[in-house]
């Protein structure tokens, strides 16, 4: 309802479970690869001239929630890696073509476990700790540009991930969230897409909050 034309980058599984609609070019990408973002970025270059007027960032890898000191060293690279390094990454691609369009928005997702840790969260909550600080710092490195970059940090939204978590641990979840409910799908793009428009053309830094009332606590 947007208008908007769509690029998907992501893992070649998910892209091949989605049906997407006609018209949204669809990239195979690993985060973990260094060179990944440089020849999907170079597909989008072709497919608008050099130039793009959004860039949305939602990684989500969570390592196994164990002791720091019972992770690998891999595994604390691979979580920093796709949840991180990944961003650095790709904002190195998107943010010329930004430049090349005059401007432009940038939104990273982070997660409430940015702040509101748990045990076990250690490599997940520190890796979207610094994509918190990437926004902020992001944001006035490019305040004068014409480029906002801002970012959301949801609660637990409403997924086919689900599927994969106990009763148990759902219901741990849910007893965390003032509203009584995880959020929705909905309700997450909805401030992404708005936060995307001129809408939200005064704001840049920022985080924003889809916690149902979680970060209050």
């Amino acid at each position: 309802g947007l208008g908007m034309e769509l690029a998907v980058i992501d893992l070649p599984g998910p892209i091949a479970r989605h049906d997407l609609p006609d018209g949204v070019l669809a990239i195979p990408y690993d985060a973990r690869k260094d060179g990944a973002a440089k020849k999907a970025f170079a597909r989008l270059g072709k497919r608008w001239g050099g130039k793009i007027d959004g860039f949305i960032h939602l990684p989500g890898y969570m390592t196994r929630q164990v002791n720091l000191d019972s992770l690998d060293p891999q595994e604390f690279d691979e979580g920093i890696s796709v949840n991180l390094r990944s961003a650095y990454l790709a904002l190195k691609e998107a943010l010329p073509m930004l430049r090349a369009n005059g401007g432009g928005a940038v939104l990273l997702v982070a997660s409430g476990l940015a702040t509101l840790v748990e045990k076990g969260t250690a490599t997940y909550s520190a890796a979207k700790a610094g994509i918190i600080g990437l926004t902020k710092s992001l944001g006035k490195e490019t305040a004068r540009t014409g480029i906002r970059v801002n970012c959301v940090t949801p609660a637990a939204v409403k997924t086919p991930i689900f599927e994969q978590v106990s009763q148990q641990h759902i219901d741990y979840m849910l007893q965390k969230i003032p509203m009584g409910r995880f959020g929705l799908v909905e309700e997450i793009a909805s401030m992404v897409c708005w936060l995307c428009t001129e809408d939200a053309s005064f704001t840049t830094g920022g985080v924003f909050d889809l916690s149902g009332g979680r970060a209050t606590y």
